[in-house]
């Protein structure tokens, strides 16, 4: 008779969050692309602190680098979806890629606060020790079901957090929150963190 394998019982433990699921953890990559500046490289921080412990923190984006280069990358790594921030003569763009094959939503930035500029203006700033160990939960205000753009719109943004289950959920590891409310009169979207 053959030999059979040992399974290593310690060290090969199912990953597990507050309440995820069993389905794949969805990951990304938050990058700038081309010349962004000084206050957009650290929104590009802001992001990627946002998107964590899924996304990669200490990505390095060499002036070299082509997109083509993190989607060849991305595949092995497991990563599903890419945050790139540019500027354009007019605009600042926000782009969310679903890999390998789309969709893609562009956003045109009117506004954004830094968390540094948030943090300076409270009078007591407190932070909770280990509140980036954990996804943060989804709310998503006012995406009409019955609009195609806005289905789509939070349709990919469910995608790019990992799905929590209400039942097995424990509350004390929600420690953070992530809200997009689709304003209807002016169409835009607000992110807040």
């Amino acid at each position: 008779m053959g030999k059979t394998r040992r399974k290593k019982k310690h060290t090969h433990v199912a990953a597990s969050g507050p309440g995820v699921t069993g389905q794949p953890v969805p990951s990304t990559f938050v990058m700038e692309h081309g010349k962004v500046g000084s206050t957009l490289s650290r929104l590009v921080a802001d992001l990627r602190q946002m998107m964590e412990p899924h996304t990669a923190s200490k990505l390095k984006v060499r002036r070299r680098n082509v997109l083509k280069d993190f989607v060849a990358v991305a595949g092995p790594l497991g990563v599903t979806h890419f945050i790139v921030v540019s500027l354009s003569k007019e605009f600042i763009n926000i782009k969310f890629c679903r890999l390998p094959r789309g969709p893609t939503i562009t956003f045109h930035l009117k506004s954004f606060c830094l968390c540094s500029e948030v943090v300076s203006n409270l009078k007591k700033p407190t932070t909770i020790p280990g509140q980036f160990l954990t996804p943060p939960l989804l709310v998503l205000n006012n995406f009409a079901p019955d609009s195609k753009p806005c289905k789509l719109i939070a349709t990919m943004l469910q995608n790019m957090l990992p799905s929590i289950t209400v039942q097995t959920v424990k509350l004390a590891e929600i420690r953070r929150c992530v809200m997009f409310h689709f304003d209807s009169a002016s169409s835009t979207v607000e992110l807040r963190h």
